[in-house]
C-alpha cells in the first residue's frame, strides 16, 4: 500500500544572543520572524535586563558624581520643597534638612534603588500590557514569555540611547542635552509646561525602540507591520500625553 508523505514545516534555527542583539538594531523583521517561530529563549530578556540595570546604575552614579548635573537633577525636588515652605506645609528647617540629605551620598543610594524599581517595572509590566492589547486587538495567542522575549531584546536600543545621552550630558553640562526634543530646550525646559514635556519625550532612541517593538508585535500576532506599529505608537503617545500633563514629560 502506497504511503503518502505529509509535508513538514521547515524548522527555524535558533541564533545566538549576539546575532539576535545585532538584528535588533539592523534587521528587526528577521529577528522577530525567528522569535515568533522558535521556543522562548530566556537570554533574549535576561541579558538585556542585566544590561539595562547596569547602565541605569552607572548613569545614576555618573550624574550624582557631577556637581552641576546633580544640582540640575535635584532642582525640581528643591523647587517643590520651597513651594511647600511658602504654603506652610513644611518649615524652612525641614526643607533645609531635606536639602542636606539630598546633597549627601544618600540621594545616590535612593537613585540606584529607583533605577532597580523602574527598570524592573518596565521590563515586566510593559510586555504584560502589550500581551493584553495584542490579545484584544489581534487575538494574538502568544504567551507572556514570548512578549517578554520580544520586548526584552528591544531594550538594548534604549540602553545604547542612555549611554549616548550620558555622554552628551557630560560634554554639554546639561541634563537635557539628549538625542531628541529635549536638546533644543536644555536652557529653558519647564517641567510644568505641557508642550515642553511632549517635546522632551521625543527621544530618537525611544522612537526607534517603539518602532522595533511594533515590528515584534506584528510578527507575534501574524499581522502587518503597520498594524503592530500603530498599536505601539498609540500606546507610547498616550503615555507621553499623560506624563506631560502631570509634569513627568522627558523622564
Amino acid at each position: 500500500m502506497e504511503q503518502t508523505s505529509v509535508p513538514t514545516q521547515p524548522t527555524v534555527e535558533v541564533s545566538s544572543f549576539m546575532s539576535r542583539a545585532a538584528n535588533a538594531f539592523m534587521s528587526p523583521g528577521e529577528l522577530y520572524t525567528e522569535i515568533a517561530a522558535t521556543p522562548v529563549q530566556s537570554t533574549s530578556w535576561v541579558i538585556p535586563y542585566i544590561i539595562a540595570m547596569i547602565v541605569g546604575i552607572l548613569m545614576t552614579v555618573a550624574i550624582f558624581s557631577n556637581d552641576s548635573l546633580k544640582e540640575q537633577a535635584l532642582r525640581p525636588q528643591q523647587e517643590e520643597m520651597q513651594k511647600q515652605v511658602e504654603s506652610g506645609k513644611m518649615t524652612q528647617q525641614q526643607a533645609d534638612q531635606a536639602s542636606a540629605v539630598m546633597s549627601g551620598k544618600t540621594v545616590m543610594v535612593f537613585g540606584i534603588a529607583g533605577v532597580v524599581v523602574i527598570v524592573s517595572a518596565a521590563m515586566f509590566l510593559i510586555p504584560l500590557v502589550l500581551m493584553v492589547v495584542g490579545k484584544l486587538a489581534f487575538k494574538c495567542s502568544a504567551s507572556y514569555q514570548k512578549f517578554l522575549e520580544m520586548y526584552g531584546i528591544a531594550t538594548l536600543i534604549a540602553a545604547l540611547g542612555a549611554i549616548i545621552s550620558l555622554l552628551m550630558m557630560y560634554s554639554m553640562d546639561s541634563m537635557y542635552a539628549q538625542p531628541g526634543g529635549a536638546f533644543f530646550l536644555r536652557d529653558s525646559f519647564d517641567r510644568h509646561n505641557f508642550v515642553h514635556g511632549v517635546l522632551a519625550s521625543m527621544n530618537i532612541f525611544t522612537i526607534w525602540q517603539t518602532a522595533v517593538v511594533g515590528i515584534g508585535l506584528s510578527k507575534l500576532a501574524g499581522k502587518s507591520t503597520g498594524s503592530g506599529m500603530a498599536v505601539t505608537f498609540g500606546l507610547w503617545l498616550a503615555w507621553v500625553l499623560v506624563a506631560s500633563s502631570m509634569g513627568w514629560g522627558g523622564r
